[in-house]
């Protein structure tokens, strides 16, 4: 890609002068991390997570035109508490990126119109605030992750006319705890930790004053290797992973691409990462999958192959340290674990006991959502 003829289009919708001379990909990835490292503390994983995601805030494109990543993954910086450094880094990858828009609460509708309109780099901060009782948020979220993705809302004078409202884009939020599934399937998940009173981090008025344009420089470089290689970064190709699945090789593909083409070994530092990333052990689990690993707990245990409603739905509550006693107050019943159960299509079985009709589970009934869902 010619710089020459791609600078009016960045200028014109990023605002971004591009760098004056050729960028080479490693010296400026490896310049973002040092970057982001510096300010918070987070994993190595996040570090390289975050800078790759920069990169390709700079690929998208109008809707309809030729994009540079097919996926736009949607990147949450989650941490246990306060003071974890998530507004830091957010306002940090707000000066890196193109066209950035923030904001800490907003309406569905503004968000899809704002969208439609602007394009920006959408950062949505302190997510826990409002998220929860705002679904269609999840919806415009979800959606704007491929350039397909739109919303239909009637509009015109008297909103007698369908109006087509694309949601593609790059986006980031922000907040403390966890989100909906749906969303977080698609995200790169950034878990930030508190920094020790001994851990060091660099402080923005320092940097700034000492080297004001660092930040222009890097969104500078970003662009500029952005217009030389865009071309040849969208022809990259990259074998499907066994170890990954299919939703995480989505969210990871344009980075990957991003990775393969500043260097093998970018690359095989952004398939740890999503490795680390996407591990059982560092997911958070739907409460419909956490109760089918309890249920498979117990049957290891001794609960019998054939079990009442009733007995599974009292051994679930007697175990420790699991949220099955206090469920919805009065503790998990036959009826709540039925509708939990029946999105594996786990169905109960009437059955005459003593002349009494009894609903049973049956153990092979959950073999397949095992294996499935667990691994198992």
């Amino acid at each position: 890609m010619n710089c020459n003829d791609e600078s009016p289009d960045f200028q014109e919708n990023f605002g971004i002068e591009p760098w004056n001379f050729p960028v080479d990909g490693k010296a400026l990835y490896e310049e973002l991390k040092q970057w982001l490292s510096g300010f918070v503390r987070m994993p190595n994983c996040g570090v390289c997570a975050s800078a790759l995601w920069t990169i390709h805030t700079y690929t998208i494109r109008e809707p309809g035109k030729s994009q540079v990543c097919e996926f736009s993954p949607i990147l949450f910086i989650s941490s246990p508490e306060k003071s974890c450094g998530k507004s830091t880094l957010v306002e940090l990858l707000a000066d890196l990126t193109p066209k950035a828009l923030m904001a800490s609460n907003i309406s569905e509708a503004a968000m899809y119109r704002l969208i439609e309109t602007r394009r920006p780099t959408l950062f949505l901060d302190e997510i826990d605030t409002f998220f929860a009782n705002r679904k269609e948020i999840s919806g415009v979220l979800n959606s704007g992750c491929r350039q397909s993705g739109k919303f239909i809302r009637m509009g015109g004078k008297n909103f007698e006319t369908p109006v087509e409202l694309k949601t593609w884009g790059a986006k980031c939020i922000s907040g403390i705890g966890t989100i909906t599934d749906t969303v977080e399937s698609r995200c790169l998940i950034i878990r930030l930790e508190r920094k020790l009173p001994s851990e060091k981090v660099f402080r923005k008025n320092v940097v700034l004053s000492e080297k004001p344009t660092v930040f222009i420089d890097l969104s500078r470089k970003i662009t500029r290797f952005i217009i030389d290689f865009a071309d040849e970064i969208k022809i990259v190709q990259i074998p499907l992973l066994e170890e990954l699945d299919d939703r995480v090789q989505d969210v990871w593909s344009g980075l990957f691409k991003i990775a393969k083409f500043i260097g093998d070994e970018t690359y095989k530092e952004a398939v740890e990462a999503a490795k680390a990333m996407s591990s059982i052990e560092n997911k958070v689990k739907s409460e419909s999958v956490e109760l089918l690993d309890d249920i498979w707990q117990l049957f290891g245990e001794g609960v019998p192959d054939r079990v009442s409603s009733k007995m599974l739905c009292q051994r679930l509550c007697s175990m420790e340290d699991r949220p099955w006693a206090t469920y919805q107050r009065s503790g998990l019943e036959p009826y709540k674990l039925s509708s939990l159960l029946k999105a594996f299509n786990i169905k109960t079985r009437q059955l005459k006991v003593n002349g009494n009709n009894t609903r049973h589970y049956e153990k092979q009934m959950f073999e397949e959502a095992f294996s499935r869902y667990l691994g198992k």
